[in-house]
């Protein structure tokens, strides 16, 4: 059985309320409008219940360095001062006067300089600036990221550039709770820790090496220590579901959940009809259904496990006793 799509979703309720049938939902209004926005937040309501198994995901990014840029005496700039950035092995270089206007100001200078970066750099890093202090920082990818930052100008007084390790990457999007992170260059499964425990243990990010802790922190994975080498990580998630929009678009969840996602429309429609006695009855239905829901979910869940012999989606280990990688060194432990 396929899944309903948006619009079969929505006119489901639709001719029960008994209201016209719409066939692009990005532009309904009303009523229909309301169960169109119900649905978006069935998803999402129903998400945070379970750790679906069609929201696994996995993703995979590279350890890397950011880029320091400290703006000190800008009115001694030379002339069409340059500064070159070593991205993915590919040098991109802005020039005073052409990408970007020198000021008297610090700030100003160093305000000029990320919004350069920004355009040559597009949505692949993430700039920040304050005072006269710029930081370049790659967005999690496949590739190694910044590798080297140099200028024209070799006076360190008048500006200072530098690459620098870091120890905070973005989460995915879509990220929604976390399974694992996992080291494959070395390879090994980081534990879980408190990012407050980092702070105590690093206060000025001077241990360096390879992680072995991470913690989320924000809209970040925060490494400990942090990595002083190019490393590929693994990580696996539980995605976030994305709101439907388009008339064809189709749920996140398994299809399992169809059921108590209508439900949960019919539901809400009763309580802002003000149909109480409807609306109980809904609610309960709504709980029975996805119990159900549950149940099946944790079904596939237990299969993934019992295949998962490395534990890292949370599961038992099969017949086979645990061995260490083929990598590590042979010897009583």
């Amino acid at each position: 059985m396929a899944k309903k799509t948006y619009v079969k979703l929505i006119n489901t309720v639709l001719r029960e309320l008994n209201i016209a049938e719409i066939t692009d939902p990005t532009t309904v209004t009303g009523q229909a409008s309301l169960v169109a926005n119900y649905f978006n937040d069935a998803q999402h309501a129903i998400y945070t219940e379970e750790d679906w198994y069609s929201s696994y995901k996995e993703r995979i990014f590279q350890t890397s360095k950011d880029a320091y840029i400290s703006v000190l005496a800008p009115g001694s700039l030379s002339a069409e001062f340059t500064i070159t950035v070593t991205f993915n092995g590919t040098a991109s270089v802005i020039t005073e006067g052409t990408n970007f206007d020198k000021s008297s100001s610090a700030s100003i200078t160093a305000s000029n300089i990320a919004s350069a970066l920004t355009t040559s750099f597009s949505a692949s890093h993430n700039t920040v600036q304050d005072s006269e202090t710029v930081v370049m920082k790659s967005k999690p990818q496949n590739d190694v990221g910044i590798t080297a930052i140099a200028t024209s100008e070799s006076d360190e007084d008048i500006l200072k550039v530098d690459t620098i390790d870091t120890d905070t990457y973005s989460l995915a999007p879509d990220f929604g709770r976390g399974i694992a992170l996992i080291d494959i260059s070395t390879p090994s499964v980081l534990t879980p820790w408190g990012f407050s425990d980092f702070d105590l243990q690093n206060p000025d990010l001077s241990s360096t090496g390879t992680p072995r802790y991470y913690s989320v922190q924000g809209n970040n994975y925060r490494l400990h220590p942090v990595p002083s080498s190019t490393l590929v990580m693994l990580d696996k998630y539980w995605r976030s579901p994305t709101d439907m929009e388009a008339a064809d678009d189709v749920y996140q969840l398994p299809i399992e959940c169809e059921l108590p996602m209508i439900t949960w429309v019919r539901w809400q429609m009763s309580l802002y009809l003000n149909k109480s006695v409807r609306a109980q009855q809904l609610s309960r239905l709504y709980r029975e259904q996805l119990q159900v829901a549950k149940e099946s979910n944790m079904d596939v869940i237990d299969k993934m496990r019992i295949v998962d012999s490395d534990g890292l989606l949370g599961g038992r280990v099969g017949p086979n006793q645990p061995s260490w990688p083929s990598s590590y060194p042979r010897g009583r432990y």
